[in-house]
């Protein structure tokens, strides 16, 4: 258990799986503990999240997945990390196979840029991570001083 009262401050980080932040319900669990706390949540996931279609579909699973009165006060960033196909559990390649057959069904030129990139790493490692994207999170937490 985790004594939150030794902090000010909550930084909780989630990877982005069909659209659902992986492991948020921790947030919802210790709603009690975390009332009053400054609250930052990012997200890392293949999309790219300066898109602005892919930050409101990001923004709007963070905000499902969160308690109300937690909604309108987390601070949300989202970044863009990667995909190792090797590493994938059974659930997880089965979901990118279909998702890869569904956007293969889609004629070239009604593609995302972001189901192009889908097709093209497709089985193989892709890292699009960017640590310099952090600066914005980095710089929210140092002004709640």
């Amino acid at each position: 258990k985790i004594d939150f009262e030794k902090y000010d401050t909550i930084i909780y980080g989630g990877g982005l799986y069909a659209n659902k932040v992986n492991g948020i319900k921790f947030i919802s669990s210790n709603a009690e503990d975390l009332s009053g706390k400054a609250l930052v949540i990012f997200t890392t996931g293949i999309s790219d999240p300066t898109l602005a279609q892919n930050a409101q579909k990001i923004l709007k699973s963070v905000n499902k997945a969160l308690p109300k009165p937690f909604r309108s006060r987390a601070h949300v960033f989202s970044f863009r990390g990667g995909i190792d196909y090797s590493e994938l559990g059974f659930m997880h390649r089965t979901m990118m196979s279909m998702l890869k057959k569904s956007i293969e069904k889609k004629r070239e030129s009604a593609r995302t840029d972001d189901e192009k990139m889908i097709l093209e790493y497709y089985g193989k490692v892709c890292d699009m991570t960017d640590t310099s994207t952090a600066v914005p999170l980095i710089e929210y937490v140092k002004s709640l001083k």
